[in-house]
């Protein structure tokens, strides 16, 4: 019978060793068994009883809650952790009897975690006997203690006397009613003979007996996967004979049946034995199911309870925030109506909790924002746990607690980053370390994962696994599944992988491998810890859950074995503790401004209302403002020009996948360019804010179920159609067209992709770009559009069709002639295909082919009928008939012929058809056609249309293709007739794919053609690149080899390229957390290569259920609306209840069909009632609610976020200095954010000092009082004026460094004193150099911070030195040294100074410049000392149009104006012979390339030197993936035109710069600011592409990144032997050696030539000038400033250094006259 056993040994994936079974599949399997109970007892751990004691109530069938506990031997403490005696343990079959059973359970879980745990958790014999009540216990398994004894441990000899004491010992203490001998049967040889003495035992001491099956999966073919899992777990291989294996395949979940043949061997087993295990089932009565809430109780005032408390702090609250507003009656009425329901729901006391932690937050001075809907809460204002204004904000409480729907309510916390742990430890002192646990989460096995971990054990190759692996989509949140991928998933076929379905089939290793990983896929694999959430409790934890120890940074002293959702469903508060860094950046501001300004802010008074804010917003110069500092919501500010509060939360709830389509209508109707449009009237109260915001678009699409293409005017009574596009995560989806909408005439562009697709759409429709959604209107040629990777439809269940037809179809469409009379001819002279076309004209009934011969061997081959029967006469035959059905062939008494080959096209059946038909028709053309090659494949044609069909048939297979176009002149008719004619090639690169799905099908010699190209998709490399630094916070080289990227695309000529290969993005992604790349990297990405406006159509809307786009013209269809304007529509027009409108809310987002069913007749209703509507127009209201209800977005949220937006803005409009200097702050464990912000800063005016061991504190500070001399890298054209006092600069702080730590920076501030270190000798005096250790040190002298007291190659050369000398006068110190001080007075200070010594540098080559950068560059992210731009005497900001880094897409097309030093120059010779060079520009911001042309190189190649500064004009212009600027002039000098000033002669009004291709000595010309005619025409004829593809295919790099001579070459004066110099600003502490003086000062001198009417004087007189400067190297800096009655040229010379002495001086006035020459002083 099927109900007379009962599994009571059985193992989930919850035990992680071993366990397969998931809960779903055991208690399903136990359902067909007819099973009526089934247990659960998993090793050691109860994470599954709650999700089982759920699912089987579900399913029928009694649930049974136990555990396989571990028990340490005979004898021995659970705390013992001796290695011989300790680690080995027992099994131990527990099961709860009834609920003190199950709370013992749980105290018996939780103790062997948190005290027991030695390899295994683990409970003694004492802690079982003290713990046993309410617990049913048997012998358990062969490994329990009783069995084991029997069987001899470890080789020993069976103890048949011990075992039976010890299982005395268990009937005492459970007693017969609760103990029982359990028996097994699998593959053991010694099992056999431990059961006969069992069953021997069981009959002699009246003991019960059970049968078991130790299961550890569910069905029996599931014994190949569990053993695969075995090998993962354990990291071995299948074939490892010495691996941990089960004994055979008996370990699944079998029947009663199979249980009584399996110990059918034992003829004394009573019946018993298997009635027995219903008899416990029925024993065991335990119900999991708690309804009650199990809130802390929190201390409140005598007298109060927590209702009254409450409202109290209510009251007092309602005062102070709403002052003369309280007594309002809406404010008294919102207040009354949300105390009650929080105290009928029982809540009071949670408000009261989360009201104390946010007291004590504000009393600590802990910054925090509470976000969620609770921001809905006019209690949770007043209280102050929120800080938002429900009433002001149209905020809703019943979106937080809605009484119909009781749950517990949820408020997130968010708190500093480095203050999170502390509020988590006050919660912990507050109600105990037994009451407050973090809790549990489980990491799974995900598709790839799972493939890679069962191919390492099956040992495949591992250049094939990742093939496969790669092949299975990785979507963030939202994992595909190998089942999906196979396309075995109905619900969501869109999801299929064609390569890897046929794989599957094709290949039995690849279906072993798949199978298997299928059968793991999902399963736990280890257990980790939730990042945010805590669970408090009023009980101790062990009363409601089973704990597990903690691991590594968990704070709590336990984490629950219940996983969030668990925890929550039975009661329990749940606390969830974030981590905000903006909160750490405000406080930090807010801090400095206190000690700077004397002000004090805090989160509530802060403005949110200050025009300032609003101003630096729309500015656009929101680097470092909360939520908005990226590209995307950065441009759409810029759009808005928000002005108050509720357009920021507007903003945050656009941008995001979908609603994001409708910023441009939402900002034009805000700005009055637009009318709203509404449904009804009655929406515009509502609906006003967000502006009735809806969607349009224009398309030809295809059924994406049947493959069926459609016109969008034919869509309107086409039902059931179902369409591709994209999901909120740009991955492949589909959903049902419910509406379709006329939207009369419209202009409309044509856009022509690279790819060679065309759409037509309007100007304002949204097409999906890389940052998001963007109206047309926005993008221009060379911007980037999404288009589908794959096209859906049928994949292997398409019409029938016979394969002859397809192929004649092919054939005739490649080669035959259809347009003369009634002919089909097909034209060959390609044996094969002749001989296959006769054969496949077969499939037409009443056929017979004709055969004609023609010129140089081609045949012509007709088609008849085969004799009279076939039809009458006049009757086509059926081949022509067909043909005319298709539309191929023109019906007979219409036009002559049929389709001339031009107007050839693919029927549409053709769609419709499987992909392995459509790959077998596309070999048919490409028989005749097409071209195969290794590394492409092609077909032409004349047709256009013919070439969109092929290219959609191709997308089918996800086969990518481009169609190129070429013009030629077709010549026709006696009178020679020239007509131009386009010809089209559809080219496909990714011919491995081809070649695997349609070259099978060919006939001809292509088919033996070997194709290895595969497809090179692209993503921008900025979004890439800025994304992998935000997470990768090593070394490119270390990313390289780790993650297994080339170091190449983040470094040389490729870091200037757009765009990176998909494949590259593609293998960090895997790994690290790159949400927005995987994101790109679902589809691909086509440049837009021409817009043109066609002019009026007619154009459509679509709405699509469930995605906001579809596939064909890339039109994306979506609505956005608030959450509350939802609700507020119900109760204002239909009147529901703030509860019942929630409920309707979460209907619609969770797409509950009946529910919203019913609702619909409640709304029609409630509308006609109330707001008097009819059924029409409230069923119109009802529809539109559905569509953007969808999509909407909870307001409190993005109220909670907006506040901060507005707050970090107002600190960064008033408080630049502040707010900058704590980004830094906040970000120093991240070098490239550092570095963005120090750049950030340089453009706002602030000037960033280097680490300096005397000025810097631990953090970046900001000093004052600096001379105020320009800052390098300033924006002057800023779009907002950041108040920036003059000489205010941000010091870097030591703790930024790099690998340096806070240890060390806080031994190095601790010893220094207030004046600073004045030597070298005094810093190792006074800091104990031990702890700050040798790296920390090294770093330190690497970036300068210690420069004062000698070079850099000197000090790390020192650094023994000056760790020996710390170390020898602090242990001195320690040992409370003697010495004739003490005998003098003198203190053991002075003692210990006596042991050190003077210290003296050692000789050593100095580090060059190059090597003091990368030093920089690697551990501050940024350069902080002399960058040879830096060094130049003229302010570039308002001569250079862009930096070297910010070269990109804007500028392509444009002359720009670069400034920067060489950094390589590589000359070529072209196929003329002429000479011209690639050259590498650097500057602060990055590098670019720039082409230099022959003409131009022959003009000015003496100055493309390494090392040089350089100004340089030319023409952005793309190629491939990265913009390079074409030079038209280089010159080594900056000229600058200005008017004369009488007081500063020498001041220069920056203008745009001349140019010279030379040196001011060499030319005093300057050339028109566009380039010559000659110059463009040279730039024209030139091959560009001939010179870069001549050099690539010699394996050339153009760009070969070389080290500059003068990076390597030390300094001029070679080796340094100065001992350490002295900081000149603070008094000496010692005498030191003595040191060479200083340098005399670089001086600037300005020279002042005045110009004359003889032209080639003046070019005499300069040339000598600078000729006599330049004679004599030095340090000095000139400058020639030509002067011309009002007006002057000033030339710089950044790139020279002389020296400038007394005689040149006066030799240069007797030459140029007295006044001539002015000397400044350099700082």
């Amino acid at each position: 019978m099927a109900n007379d056993f009962v599994h009571l040994h059985v193992h989930s994936e919850f035990s992680l060793l071993d366990g397969l079974g998931k809960i779903e599949k055991l208690v399903q399997r136990a359902q067909r068994l007819g099973q009526t109970a089934l247990a659960l007892t998993d090793h050691g751990t109860m994470h599954g009883v709650i999700p089982f004691f759920r699912a089987a109530k579900a399913a029928d069938i009694h649930p049974v809650v136990g555990v396989e506990a571990y028990l340490t031997r005979w004898g021995r403490p659970m705390q013992g952790r001796d290695a011989v005696q300790d680690k080995d343990r027992h099994h131990l079959l527990l099961l709860a009897q009834s609920q003190t059973g199950y709370k013992n359970l749980l105290k018996i879980a939780s103790t062997a975690q948190t005290e027991g745990y030695y390899y295994r958790p683990r409970i003694d014999a004492d802690f079982l006997a003290a713990h046993s009540e309410g617990l049913i216990c048997t012998t358990g398994c062969l490994a329990a203690e009783v069995p084991s004894l029997l069987n001899g441990e470890k080789g020993a000899r069976p103890q048949e006397k011990l075992a039976l004491e010890r299982m005395q010992w268990y009937l005492d203490v459970f007693g017969k009613d609760r103990f029982y001998i359990e028996l097994q049967e699998h593959d053991i040889p010694t099992l056999r003979e431990v059961n006969k003495t069992l069953l021997n035992w069981s009959q002699r001491h009246d003991v019960g007996l059970v049968v078991t099956n130790d299961v550890h999966y569910v069905e029996p073919e599931d014994a190949r996967y569990h053993d695969v899992l075995l090998c993962v777990q354990t990291s071995a291989q299948i074939s490892q004979t010495d691996r941990m294996r089960m004994s055979d395949g008996s370990y699944y979940l079998k029947s009663g049946a199979e249980m009584r043949d399996l110990f059918r061997p034992l003829a004394d087993l009573p019946e018993s034995a298997f009635t027995n295990t219903v008899r416990i089932a029925e024993m065991c009565q335990v119900n999991l199911e708690d309804k009650s809430f199990h809130l802390p109780d929190t201390p409140i005032p005598d007298g109060h309870t927590y209702q009254s408390y409450l409202r109290e702090l209510t009251l007092a609250g309602l005062q102070q925030r709403y002052g003369a507003r309280a007594d309002d009656p809406a404010v008294q009425q919102r207040m009354e109506h949300e105390l009650t329901i929080i105290h009928q729901m029982g809540f009071d006391v949670y408000f009261l909790i989360v009201g104390d932690l946010c007291r004590y937050a504000r009393s600590r001075g802990i910054w925090y924002n509470v976000r969620g809907s609770g921001a809905g809460s006019i209690v949770a204002y007043v209280t102050g746990i929120t800080g938002i204004d429900p009433l002001a904000n149209g905020l809703i409480f019943e979106r937080f607690l809605n009484p119909s729907r009781v749950s517990m309510p949820d408020f997130d916390l968010d708190f500093p980053d480095d203050q999170r742990e502390e509020m988590i430890r006050y919660t912990i002192d507050k109600y105990g370390k037994e009451h407050v646990a973090q809790i549990v989460s489980f990491g799974r096995m995900k598709a790839r994962a799972a493939v890679r971990d069962v191919a390492r054990a099956q040992e495949m190759p591992l250049e094939q696994v990742d093939r496969i692996a790669k092949l299975i989509p990785a979507i963030p949140g939202k994992p595909v599944t190998i089942e999906q991928c196979l396309g075995k998933d109905e619900k969501k076929p869109e999801l299929a992988v064609p390569e890897l379905i046929e794989e599957y089939a094709t290949d039995l290793k690849v279906r072993e491998l798949l199978d298997t990983a299928s059968a793991l896929e999902g399963v736990a694999r280890h257990a980790s810890t939730h990042a945010a959430a805590v669970i408090v409790t009023d009980q101790p934890l062990t009363e409601y859950l089973p704990v597990m120890r903690p691991q590594k940074a968990v704070i709590t002293d336990s984490v629950t074995q219940f996983e969030f959702p668990i925890c929550e469903s039975i009661g329990l508060l749940k606390v969830d503790f974030l981590g905000l860094a903006t909160l750490s950046v405000m406080r930090e501001a807010t801090k400095l401004i206190q000690q700077r300004h004397g002000l004090e802010f805090t989160l509530d008074n802060i403005p949110l209302d200050d025009p300032a804010s609003y101003t630096l917003l729309s500015s656009g110069e929101v680097s470092g403002v909360f939520q908005v500092e990226g590209a995307g919501l950065r441009r759409m500010l810029t759009e808005m020009h928000p002005r108050e509060f509720n357009h920021i939360v507007a903003a945050i709830s656009l941008y995001r996948p979908g609603p994001m389509d409708f910023i441009p209508e939402y900002v034009a109707v805000m700005h009055g360019k637009k009318q709203a449009q509404y449904v009804h009237p009655t929406l515009e109260p509502i609906l006003s804010e967000t502006y009735g915001v809806c969607v349009s678009g224009d398309a030809i699409i295809q059924d994406a179920a049947t493959g069926k293409r459609y016109r969008l005017d034919e869509l309107k009574n086409v039902p059931d159609i179902v369409v591709q596009g994209v999901d909120e995560n740009w991955r492949p989806a589909t959903g049902k067209v419910t509406h379709w909408i006329d939207s009369g005439i419209k202009p409309v562009y044509r856009v022509t992709l690279r790819n060679g697709a065309q759409v037509k759409v309007t100007a304002d429709h949204r097409l999906l770009t890389e940052q998001g959604w963007r109206p047309l209107a926005e993008l221009h040629a060379g911007d980037y559009i999404a288009t589908p990777p794959a096209l859906f439809g049928p994949q292997q269940n398409g019409p029938y069709i016979d394969r002859r037809r397809l192929r004649v179809l092919g054939y005739l469409l490649a080669d035959g002639s259809l347009s003369s009379g009634t002919m089909a001819d097909f034209v060959s002279k390609d044996p094969q295909m002749l001989d296959e076309y006769v054969g496949c004209l077969a499939a037409f009934e009443g056929v017979k082919p004709t055969f004609t011969q023609q010129v140089r061997g081609v045949t012509r081959i007709g088609a008849a009928k085969a004799n009279d029967k076939a039809g009458a006469y006049h009757a086509p035959n059926s081949l022509l008939a067909w043909l005319r059905n298709l539309g191929l062939k023109h019906e007979a008494g219409s036009a002559s012929g049929g389709m001339r080959s031009h107007e050839k096209f693919v029927p549409e059946f053709v769609f419709q058809l499987s992909a392995e038909d459509i790959a077998f028709f596309l070999a048919s053309l490409w028989d005749g056609d097409g071209y195969m090659g290794r590394k492409l494949c092609h077909y032409k044609t004349i047709s256009r249309r013919l070439a969109l069909d092929i290219q959609t048939l191709l997308l089918r297979l996800g086969i990518n293709s481009v169609i190129h176009q070429a013009h030629y002149h077709n010549v026709s008719g006696v009178n020679a007739i020239v007509t131009e004619r386009t010809s089209y090639q559809v080219t496909v690169y990714d011919t491995e794919r081809f070649a695997a799905l349609v070259q099978p099908f060919m006939i001809s010699v292509k088919k033996q053609v070997i194709c290895t190209g595969k497809s090179a998709p692209t993503i921008a490399r900025a979004g890439f690149i800025q994304e992998v630094d935000q997470v990768w916070n090593g070394s490119y080289r270390s990313l390289m080899t780790v993650h297994g990227i080339d170091r190449q695309f983040f470094t040389g000529m490729k870091r200037t390229r757009e765009r990176v290969p998909a494949r590259v993005a593609a293998m960090p992604a895997q790994s690290l957390p790159l949400p927005l790349s995987e994101q790109r990297l679902h589809v691909l990405w086509t440049e837009i290569v021409d817009i043109q406006l066609v002019g009026d159509e007619h154009v459509y809307d679509l709405t699509v259920d469930g995605i906001h786009s579809f596939v064909a013209d890339n039109v994306i269809v979506h609505n956005c609306v608030y959450q509350e304007q939802v609700m507020q529509l119900l109760t204002d027009i239909a009147g529901y209840t703030g509860g019942e409108a929630d409920n309707v809310r979460r209907a619609i987002s969770k797409k509950s069909e009946k529910t919203l069913l019913q609702q619909r007749e409640v709304f029609v209703k409630g509308a006609a009632a109330k707001s008097g509507l009819t059924q029409k127009e409230a069923d119109a209201i009802w529809d539109a609610l559905l569509g953007f209800a969808r999509y909407g977005f909870n307001r409190s949220h993005a109220a909670d976020y907006a506040v901060i937006t507005v707050q970090t803005a107002y600190l960064k409009a008033h408080y630049p200095l502040e707010y900058m200097a704590a980004l830094l702050y906040v970000e120093r464990d991240n070098p490239e954010k550092v570095a963005y912000y120090i750049t950030e800063a340089r453009r706002m005016g602030i000037e960033v000092l280097p680490p300096d061991i005397n000025a810097s504190s631990f953090n970046f500070t900001v000093e004052q009082g600096r001379n105020a001399s320009p800052v390098t890298g300033r924006d002057l054209h800023m779009a907002y004026a950041f108040p920036v006092p003059p000489g205010a600069a941000i010091r870097y702080g030591l703790a930024a460094i790099k690998n340096v730590g806070e240890g060390p920076v806080e031994a190095v501030l601790a010893g220094r004193p207030t004046d600073g270190f004045s030597t070298l000798e005094a810093l190792c005096e006074d800091v104990d150099l031990r702890k700050v250790g040798k790296k920390a040190l090294e770093c330190l002298i690497k970036v300068g911070s210690l420069d004062a007291f000698g070079e850099r190659g000197q000090l790390l050369e020192a650094m023994d030195q000056m760790v020996g000398m710390s170390r020898a006068r602090f242990a001195a110190e320690e040992a409370g040294q003697m010495s004739l001080f003490d005998l003098l007075g003198g203190s053991t200070e002075n003692a210990t100074r006596a042991v050190s010594s003077a210290l003296a540098l050692p000789r050593v080559e100095p580090l060059n410049p190059r090597q003091r950068l990368e030093m920089e560059k690697e551990l501050l992210g940024v350069y902080v000392s002399s960058h040879p731009l830096q060094q130049m005497a003229v302010d570039l900001t308002g001569i250079i149009t862009c930096t070297c880094g910010e070269l990109s897409d804007e500028q392509v097309g444009k002359s720009v104006v670069l400034a920067g030093s060489i950094v390589r120059t590589n000359q070529i010779t072209t196929k003329k012979g002429d000479r011209m060079a690639f050259v590498t520009l650097e500057d602060l911001q990055g590098q670019c390339d720039v082409v230099v042309f022959p003409r131009t190189w022959e003009e000015s190649k003496d100055l493309w030197v390494q090392d040089r500064i350089v100004l340089v004009r030319g023409k952005a212009e793309k190629r491939g993936e990265s913009v390079n600027v074409l030079c038209d002039a280089v010159q080594t000098y900056v000229t600058i035109n200005s008017a004369a000033n009488d007081e500063d002669p020498y001041a220069a009004l920056r203008q745009s710069p001349s140019f010279s291709n030379g040196s001011p000595s060499a030319a005093y010309h300057y050339l028109p600011a566009a380039p010559s005619q000659q110059r463009l025409a040279e730039s024209a004829d030139f091959s560009y592409s001939e010179v870069w593809q001549g050099a690539e295919a010699a394996g050339e790099n153009l760009f070969t990144l070389e080290e500059p001579d003068w990076l390597r070459e030390a300094p001029s004066g070679g080796v340094m032997p100065v001992p350490a110099a002295t900081a000149p600003a603070a008094p000496a502490r010692q005498q030191a050696p003595p040191a060479p003086p200083p340098p005399a000062p670089a001086r600037q001198i300005v020279i002042t030539v005045q110009r004359t009417p003889d032209v080639e004087r003046d070019k005499t007189l300069l040339s000598w000038v600078v000729e006599q400067l330049r004679k004599t190297a030095g340090q000095d800096r000139f400058c020639i400033v030509i002067r011309k009655n009002s007006s002057a040229v000033r030339l710089d010379f950044p790139n020279d250094r002389v020296v400038f002495t007394a005689e040149l001086q006066q030799k240069l006035v007797l030459k140029l006259g007295t006044g001539s020459i002015a000397i400044h002083e350099l700082e």
